[in-house]
């Protein structure tokens, strides 16, 4: 979120590589965002259709639009979160299963709720930074 803001926060000043790399940087930004955020209440929406049957059966264009986003989001955040995942796998030889597959959706989940928690720390302390903890990076006595 950080990062969206200070990239949208001078958006009319030059890019480097032009207007098409700013929009490129921030529509990435503001959809990485944006996507944590909405993503639990697109799924549950989802979910609240699927059980009542109303996904089946949507009333007009508007329910319509709102059930075919949620299977969108369901859908980009699925390969979004397994794609790189498979992709990496498979550069070292992994073989990935059925039950890694399945562990793709509580992470997703985590990643909405830990975009819910940044949106509330921003709100309530944007000068405060929580950084993760890191040990040294390089070999014993490196540093």
């Amino acid at each position: 979120m950080q990062t969206a803001l200070v990239h949208s926060r001078e958006w009319r000043k030059p890019w480097p590589g032009g207007p098409v790399a700013r929009l490129a940087v921030v529509t990435h930004g503001w959809g990485t965002v944006l996507a944590a955020i909405g993503a639990p209440l697109f799924m549950g929406s989802l979910v609240v259709r699927l059980v009542d049957g109303s996904s089946l059966h949507p009333d007009g264009m508007l329910d319509l639009s709102g059930v075919a986003l949620s299977w969108v989001v369901l859908a980009a955040g699925a390969v979004t979160v397994a794609g790189p995942a498979w992709i990496a796998a498979r550069r070292r030889a992994i073989r990935l299963g059925a039950l890694d597959a399945l562990l793709a959706l509580p992470y997703l989940a985590l990643i909405s709720v830990a975009a819910w928690v940044a949106l509330w720390e921003l709100l309530d302390a944007p000068f405060r930074w929580n950084k993760t903890e890191h040990g040294p990076a390089g070999p014993p006595g490196y540093m």
